[in-house]
């Protein structure tokens, strides 16, 4: 009995190492893409959802004056920004550029 609770301690402490080695493999930056990618999905459809209640004259006037197109292409934005954001960076954690600013040297 000892063994096999010593075998099953083992076991138990390796998942968490097991799981982080996981994610390195699929690449955690792969996997935050598909969850944000799936949020805007959400997103998107809530606003067309909502878009096609309208009354038929203001769909139809907001249809012309080309509204889904661009709702399309501020998504299509917000995609490309993330890819941009996470490519290259894996797991790593990145740091902020940005430093406050000091007395103004002309």
């Amino acid at each position: 009995m000892p063994l096999l609770h010593f075998i099953w301690t083992l076991v138990i402490s390796l998942i968490p190492w097991i799981i982080s080695k996981v994610f390195r493999a699929i690449g955690f930056g792969f996997v935050t893409y598909v969850g944000l990618t799936v949020g805007l999905d959400k997103a998107e459809d809530f606003i067309f959802s909502r878009f096609e209640n309208l009354g038929t004259e203001l769909y139809q006037i907001l249809a012309i004056a080309g509204f889904p197109q661009g709702i399309k292409i501020l998504f299509a934005a917000f995609a490309v920004a993330l890819i941009l954001k996470n490519a290259g960076t894996g797991d790593r954690v990145r740091k902020p550029v940005w430093k406050k600013p000091g007395p103004f040297e002309a």
